[in-house]
This record gives structure tokens, sequence and C-alpha cells, in this order.
């Protein structure tokens, strides 16, 4: 059995991606009711969009770093469900159940897939925030496209640029909210073991003197 060990400071791995990404979205909106309201009053309004897609990859990076693999498979099988239930209502049309989960867990295993080429790689450390947005960038792209389809609306060709740029303006904040998590967890473990580890001498050094 796995051991799990969760301090406090690893919540910052879901609680930075989540800050990052409403920052982010107050500045290209504007202010924040822009970022809250939904375009024409009905539909999916920006803020649930970066809320939901930050939301996943910060538990994704959360449960991948503190908890068992179980959890996080787990969890890249069941967010996706819930959020196809929640957004069904607001698409607006009738949309498979199952096409749409499907599309959702495809799109949840490619960020999990981005996470673990970029910042769970130590060859990746210097680059791992920029390679991590392209990557997901070009994941979140295609998946309007995809969505589109599944709409049967029309998707032009300048859209995929529209999508792409705005996409990696909001996994470049995600991806920088993960960066300085990460940063301030490896420091805190760091100083801890140096504590830890200077208590263990000073036990050593009582038990050589006695």
């Amino acid at each position: 059995m796995e051991k799990v060990k969760i301090m406090p400071r690893h919540l910052l791995l879901l609680a930075m991606p989540i800050l990052a990404a409403v920052l982010g979205g107050m500045l290209t909106s504007g202010n924040l009711s822009a970022f809250i309201a939904a375009y024409g009053g009905r539909g999916i309004s920006q803020a649930q969009l970066y809320l939901a897609i930050s939301f996943l990859t910060g538990a994704i990076a959360f449960s991948w770093r503190c908890l068992p693999k179980s959890f996080t498979y787990g969890l890249m099988v069941f967010v996706p469900l819930i959020y196809g239930l929640l957004v069904l209502p607001q698409l607006g049309a009738k949309v498979s159940l199952s096409l749409l989960y499907g599309l959702n867990l495809a799109f949840t295993l490619g960020i999990w897939l981005a996470l673990k080429i970029t910042f769970f790689s130590k060859a990746m450390l210097r680059i791992r925030t920029a390679g991590f947005a392209a990557l997901a960038a070009g994941l979140l792209s295609v998946y309007f496209r995809l969505l589109f389809m599944l709409l049967k609306l029309p998707f032009m060709k300048e859209s995929w640029s529209g999508y792409f740029w705005n996409s990696l303006f909001l996994f470049i904040f995600i991806g920088f909210g993960l960066s300085l998590a990460d940063i301030v967890i490896i420091r805190k473990d760091v100083t801890q073991y140096r504590l830890e580890q200077r208590k263990r001498d000073f036990e050593d050094e009582d038990d050589d003197d006695n």
C-alpha cells in the first residue's frame, strides 16, 4: 500500500493554478463582471471554463504528487463525467452524454500526459511552463474543434489561431501557478529536511557523549 503524506503546502498545487487562471481571465476580460458573465447571457461563461480547466489541472498535479496513483486514475475517469453532466444543460443542444464524456475524458488524459511530459519530468525543468502551455493550448484548441462538431456548429479556419492563443494565455497562467506552488513546496521540503537532519545529528552527538 502506497504511503500518503499530505502537508498543507501541497494544497498550493490545487489553489495556485485556480488563482492564476482567475487573474488571467480578469486581465483578458477587463473586469470581474465581464469575466463572470456568459456570452449573450447564455451558455458557459469564461469564468466557468477557466475554473473548470484550472481545477482539473491542479487536481491532477496534486493527486499525482501526493496521493496513490490509483486515486489519480479514478479522478481522471470521474471528473470528465461530472463536467459532462454539469455542462450538458447549458449547451442548449441535443448532445449525447457518452460522446461528451468521451471528449472530456480524452482531453483530461491529454492534460495528464502534458503534465507528465513537462512538470513531472526533470529534463523539462527549465522550460516546463512554456512547454506545458503550448501542449495544453493545442489540446484545448482540438477539444473545441471536436466540440463544435458534436454541436454541429461551424468552425472557421480563423478560429484555430484565436482558440490557440487564448488557450495559450490561459495555460501560461496555470503553468505559472503550478511552478510557483512547486517552488514553495520544494523550498519547504528542503528546509524541513535540513531541520530534521540537524536534529538527528544533535541526537547522534548526545549518544556519543553518553
